[in-house]
């Protein structure tokens, strides 16, 4: 709810205050059920930071720009593209860093199921 406006002032440069105010105002009204007052207005801003940090640090950095070029392509997305545009980034900068691909797209057991599968119905013919 709170990481909407800060990857698209990620994105855009600019934060849009006005476009934040739904935002804002329906995390208000959640958390009014769990704290008030201060305590209140202090959790609110410890989640806004912590929304903050999410949509602009680490790999959550890639899949925010991920969802923003495909966002440029098309007015909406849906949950599963999100989803598959986060394991992309994800697999991506894997792949930048070390030069391979990610252990989870062919992980050893699987791998080693496959080529045991190969070998019985080979052995078989």
């Amino acid at each position: 709810m709170l990481a909407g406006p800060h990857a698209q002032a990620h994105i855009s440069g600019r934060f849009d205050h006005a476009g934040a105010r739904c935002d804002v105002s329906g995390a208000y009204a959640s958390l009014s059920y769990l704290a008030s007052g201060q305590e209140l207005d202090a959790y609110l801003a410890w989640l806004n930071l912590r929304a903050k940090n999410l949509v602009t640090f680490g790999s959550n950095r890639r899949a925010v720009q991920y969802v923003a070029r495909e966002l440029m392509q098309r007015s909406t997305i849906n949950g599963r593209d999100v989803r598959r545009l986060a394991r992309q980034a994800e697999n991506d900068l894997y792949q930048e860093a070390t030069g391979r691909n990610p252990p989870w797209l062919n992980p050893p057991w699987v791998t080693g199921v496959a080529s045991r599968l190969a070998t019985s119905s080979a052995a078989k013919k």
